[in-house]
């Protein structure tokens, strides 16, 4: 599913705690001094797009799921499981199912309709008779863009693989995907990159064969830095941030850090993106 065509309703970006993943985010960027004028904003988006193309940031349409994958020498189980964590991320990132939802058990359901993979059956489980829980929740599974927003050029992909050993005789591997978006945005004059980072985490069990009713653990975390104003607080709604929110610096940062790369695991994104100021401090009523 193309990401240009993602054209409505929040990044469910997530500084509060992801409680059913056990994960949380605290990644929103502060500015001092004055609004930035068009003409600032027009020049820190072509300074990103550079450093995007230099980093070797490949464009969404350009993006070959299918081509994600680890080293042939990997176990059988991983190999198979490749192509499921892959088809997930992809469709709870960027598919319409995914933009659609208002609720979180909406969002899993809708996703998990649209893959059919009964891998992640336990995904839709977790939720279900929850129909209160809201979207800060569902920001864990998909990126959803305010209506006030426009895709200002094509989105940029970066995805990686990271695979570990486990002591569990019942479990193969533990697999850690990585899905980075770099997403330009603009809201009238204002033109902006932000980044939505997306890593799933997927227990292989032994014997592991894709499509089998399997009950396999998988966690999910994201982080957002750049793309969304205070007012995400309320209707989890991602926007152009204003600016007191958003640095082109860390952003650039978060591009250079987060880009194509052989490796980038679950603790690459912890250890890499956890700096940035207090949001209460920044959203303070």
């Amino acid at each position: 599913m193309a990401l240009n065509s993602v054209t409505r309703t929040g990044v469910l970006l997530l500084t509060i705690a992801f409680v059913a993943s056990g994960c949380s985010t605290d990644s929103i960027e502060k500015q001092s001094g004055p609004t930035a004028s068009p003409t600032a904003s027009t020049s820190n988006f072509e300074t990103i797009e550079n450093i995007l193309d230099s980093a070797g940031w490949i464009d969404e349409s350009a993006f070959d799921w299918s081509g994600v994958d680890t080293s042939a020498s990997q176990i059988r189980e991983v190999r198979a499981a490749l192509p499921s964590m892959s088809s997930w991320v992809e469709a709870s990132i960027f598919s319409d199912e995914a933009n659609n939802a208002t609720s979180t058990l909406d969002m899993l359901e809708d996703v998990q309709n649209l893959v059919e993979l009964p891998e992640y059956d336990n995904l839709v489980e977790e939720y279900e008779g929850d129909r209160d829980d809201g979207l800060e929740n569902a920001a864990a599974y998909g990126l959803v863009l305010s209506p006030n927003v426009d895709l200002s050029a094509e989105p940029r992909i970066a995805v990686s693989t990271d695979v570990n050993e486990v002591e569990d005789e019942s479990s193969a591997a533990v697999i850690d995907m990585t899905a980075r978006a770099a997403i330009p945005i603009t809201n009238g004059s204002i033109n902006r990159w932000g980044v939505y980072v997306y890593t799933l985490e997927f227990t292989v069990p032994k014997g592991y064969e894709a499509g089998d009713d399997w009950w396999a653990g998988t966690r999910v975390f994201t982080k957002s830095p750049g793309l969304m104003t205070c007012d995400w607080m309320t209707n989890y709604s991602a926007n152009v941030a204003d600016d007191k929110m958003y640095d082109p610096s860390h952003v650039r940062d978060v591009i250079e850090f987060t880009g194509p790369r052989e490796s980038f695991s679950r603790a690459d994104l912890e250890g890499g993106l956890d700096e940035g100021p207090d949001i209460k401090e920044i959203c303070a009523p």
